[in-house]
């Protein structure tokens, strides 16, 4: 009888072990333990990418404008990396037009109205100095487009095309912003009626302004340059482009945009979700936004810091968090 009781007892211990094992607990665990947190899958695609756990960390959202057209840049960082231009949503509706804001800081808190009263369209553009900005206005009583600068502290407002001089077509006297030559001198996309733009270099601080080159074919392709073609129609948000294989790179890559130093790229996969991806090391993780579409992508000059614009939210992001101090 003793065998028999001894040898049910080792069937039963067996069967409970086989149970335990299969049902993926450890002995000692029970419905109220405490989860395990689930590592990252590193598990190399056919191409040998691993996805990780983020670096990263979330300083700071807030609401923005929102806009379902091409509006050129929304989001500019200054060259310090410090402050980050964006346009904020006006008071009476939060599409299409918003006010020129900054929002700086350690986690980016400090958020302010740089320009009020004045309808910004977009192109937001920091002079290489970061002492002015300039943007794309647009004045509604006239329904016109034009491009105006102000200093970093929102002083010293300036209307480049004043009075009739935004008028260059019969409809909206559509704008652009191709960049800075110097601290002084800004170069400015303007539409010339059916199918034509010209280019003009204008001095910020006299308002005297020359075509730059002759008039072209609306959207005539120019020579590259670094980041995008600046064109009218579509007018997309400048990105760093940088050619690459794409049989490479992960299947379903969209959208890539290149830190400064050429060793990163953010991107978009199928679903519209946001990676950041490191070639060399064949590693990426996710940039968590939500189920937000995004619009804008834009790398601190530093290459530290990433901003992202999705919807009516815009985020920014710090890609290699350091430890919070202890209290």
């Amino acid at each position: 009888m003793f065998r028999i009781n001894l040898f049910r007892s080792l069937t039963l211990s067996i069967l409970l072990i086989a149970a335990l094992v299969l049902s993926g607990c450890q002995p000692g665990e029970g419905a109220d333990a405490p989860a395990i947190a689930q590592t990252p899958s590193t598990t190399p695609d056919v191409l040998g990418y691993t996805t990780g756990q983020s670096p990263a960390c979330l300083l700071a959202d807030w609401s923005g404008m929102q806009t379902n057209k091409l509006q050129g840049d929304l989001l500019a960082w200054s060259s310090d990396s410090a402050r980050l231009a964006y346009l904020a949503p006006q008071p009476s509706t939060s599409w299409y037009v918003g006010l020129t804001a900054v929002a700086e800081g350690p986690r980016f808190e400090q958020r302010s109205i740089l320009v009020p009263n004045i309808m910004a369209v977009g192109d937001l553009n920091w002079s290489p100095d970061g002492s002015q900005i300039a943007f794309v206005a647009l004045r509604s009583d006239e329904s016109l487009q034009t491009v105006m600068v102000a200093r970093s502290d929102g002083s010293s407002l300036t209307d480049l095309f004043p009075f009739d001089q935004a008028r260059s077509d019969l409809r909206t006297s559509q704008k652009a912003i191709s960049g800075w030559s110097d601290a002084n001198h800004l170069r400015v996309i303007t539409s010339c009626e059916e199918d034509c733009q010209q280019e003009y270099d204008i001095n910020v601080t006299t308002g005297t302004s020359r075509p730059d080159g002759a008039a072209e074919r609306r959207n005539a392709l120019k020579t590259p340059t670094p980041g995008v073609i600046k064109v009218l129609d579509g007018l997309e948000p400048v990105v760093n482009l940088q050619s690459y294989n794409e049989k490479e790179f992960p299947k379903g890559l969209s959208k890539p945009n290149w830190s400064p130093n050429k060793k990163q790229v953010l991107y978009l996969d199928r679903r519209g979700l946001l990676w950041n991806l490191n070639p060399s090391s064949k590693s990426q993780y996710l940039l968590d936004i939500g189920l937000r579409f995004v619009d804008e992508t834009k790398w601190s000059p530093d290459g530290l810091k990433v901003a992202v614009r999705a919807e009516d939210r815009i985020f920014v992001f710090e890609l290699t968090c350091s430890p919070s101090p202890l209290p």
